[in-house]
């Protein structure tokens, strides 16, 4: 069976509340496998853009964007940060419609 991947980088930073300057800062990357014929069919687009649908670009910023989290907690733990409260993100507001992309 072919696969394509799907890449979403997350990009997380803590900023200090009265200064405004970032003082965590986590990447993380996430990856997930499409099968070729879903890729070709539902994803490719005739311009040569990608459209990947609301629902499941939903769902894969909630997978990464939790996934980062949990990353956060388990590198901060035992340290200094880890006291911190990390705010609550609405990943309904990062993916409000479909996503195209074009290269």
């Amino acid at each position: 069976m072919s696969i394509h991947i799907v890449n979403i980088f997350v990009l997380m930073c803590i900023h200090k509340l009265k200064v405004n300057q970032p003082f965590l800062i986590l990447e993380v990357q996430a990856l997930f496998e499409i099968k070729k014929n879903d890729f070709e069919d539902k994803v490719k687009q005739d311009d040569g853009s990608y459209l990947v649908a609301k629902g499941p670009a939903f769902h894969f910023a909630l997978l990464a964007v939790g996934s980062a989290r949990g990353i956060l907690h388990t590198k901060t733990e035992g340290t200094a940060y880890s006291g911190y409260l990390l705010p609550t993100i609405d990943v309904k507001q990062l993916v409000e419609q479909d996503v195209v992309f074009r290269h």
